[in-house]
């Protein structure tokens, strides 16, 4: 998809990665958005929400999970992960 952007040769990889590397940066840069199907990232539309104070309710989230993190509020568990 990379290569149709910056009309790059798609008919072997040699042909396609020497165009690549005499294309300057901001060709790579500007056709980034073009390489995702919902135009954007979507981690974006689900990012952390700090949640406010009320009265009775347990918050979740207290702070954004960088400062959480360096300040070593968190619970330490196993990681899973599937790949």
């Amino acid at each position: 998809m990379q290569a149709r952007l910056l009309d790059c040769p798609t008919d072997s990889t040699s042909s396609m990665i020497s165009c690549f590397r005499s294309k300057p940066v901001e060709n790579f840069t500007d056709t980034l958005i073009s390489l995702f199907d919902w135009y954007g990232n979507p981690i974006l539309f689900w990012e952390p929400t700090v949640e406010p104070k009320a009265p009775g309710v347990e918050r979740f989230l207290t702070d954004q999970p960088y400062n959480l993190i360096k300040q070593r509020k968190f619970h330490r568990v196993p990681l899973i992960m599937r790949y």
